[in-house]
């Protein structure tokens, strides 16, 4: 295919057998059986087959939802090594198109995974690291959390653990923990009319006087300032 671009999506392609040849943004890219390659939208590029071996490929497009949904910075070139990434892809396609709402709803869920998987494949071991324990806390909130208990999903000592997500993110893991504790009751006390026993017991704290503790530490105020205007 001679030089062209999408103007309005992005473009992600799977080589399942050959070898597809791409020229984009000024790198020349060979990519083989498992490789993922990503165009974004509106960036010029050109693809050849340069095997002697049939060229098959699976390929998804799709526009961000939004601005901020976009992941920067995205991978052009990564290797699939789980095979999750052609699982879903696949997986896709036998729903396309879909032809019920339940149909429509899986396809979404399966695109969500696989813009996810794929902006895996283009971060750092440590990047990886720090997405896996921010995802651990977000979906674990209302349980008691300790360093170790992180570190282990780290899969790191407590010590490494810590200066390695200080690195990454120039916090430390108890306090981004406090920071998403706080921020879920500073969303629940502008959302719902629930006494801050009732809050702390959804985000993880011991009691009401914890959470205000905590509260004014992160943000300078007390809880009921909120409320109060």
């Amino acid at each position: 295919m001679s030089r062209h671009l999408h103007r309005e999506f992005n473009e992600l392609i799977v080589v399942m057998s050959g070898v597809l040849e791409v020229t984009i943004q000024g790198e020349r890219i060979c990519a083989k059986r498992g490789d993922i390659l990503t165009y974004p939208q509106g960036v010029w590029h050109t693809e050849r087959a340069v095997s002697e071996e049939p060229l098959e490929t699976l390929f998804v497009a799709w526009q961000w939802r939004n601005p901020v949904s976009q992941v920067d910075p995205w991978p052009l070139h990564a290797t699939d090594r789980t095979g999750r990434v052609q699982g879903l892809v696949r997986w896709l396609h036998e729903l396309s198109p879909p032809t019920r709402p339940a149909e429509q709803h899986m396809v979404d869920v399966l695109l969500d995974a696989l813009l996810f998987e794929v902006a895996q494949l283009g971060q750092s071991r440590e990047q990886q690291m720090v997405a896996r324990v921010k995802a651990y806390v977000q979906n674990h909130l209302v349980d008691p959390m300790t360093l170790q208990d992180l570190a282990d999903q780290a899969g790191l000592s407590k010590y490494h653990f810590c200066r390695e997500f200080k690195k990454e993110t120039g916090i430390t893991p108890m306090a981004f923990l406090r920071q998403v504790r706080v921020e879920a009751v500073r969303s629940l006390l502008l959302s719902t009319s629930w006494t801050l026993k009732a809050i702390a017991v959804q985000v993880g704290f011991r009691d009401e006087f914890q959470l205000s503790r905590v509260f004014r530490r992160v943000t300078g105020a007390a809880p009921s300032s909120l409320r109060s205007g």
